[in-house]
């Protein structure tokens, strides 16, 4: 799931600066670019509860660093 969602992301163009929202797999994803550097949110929507599991990533020149 995590490499799935990383990919898409990877795919996704937008504006810098700007906040993106999309869906996909049933996580709402959140993220923002400044030149090679994407800070992604993935929050899991499916069991509706607040304790779901959430995922934050910084992606730099592609390359996710932990």
């Amino acid at each position: 799931m995590l490499i799935y969602c990383l990919t898409i992301a990877g795919f996704a163009q937008s504006a810098q600066g700007i906040w993106i929202e999309g869906v996909g797999q049933g996580n709402l994803e959140y993220f923002i670019d400044n030149k090679s550097v994407r800070l992604y949110i993935s929050c899991n929507t499916t069991s509706g509860s607040v304790d779901a599991i959430s995922e934050v990533s910084f992606i730099i020149n592609g390359k996710e660093v932990k």
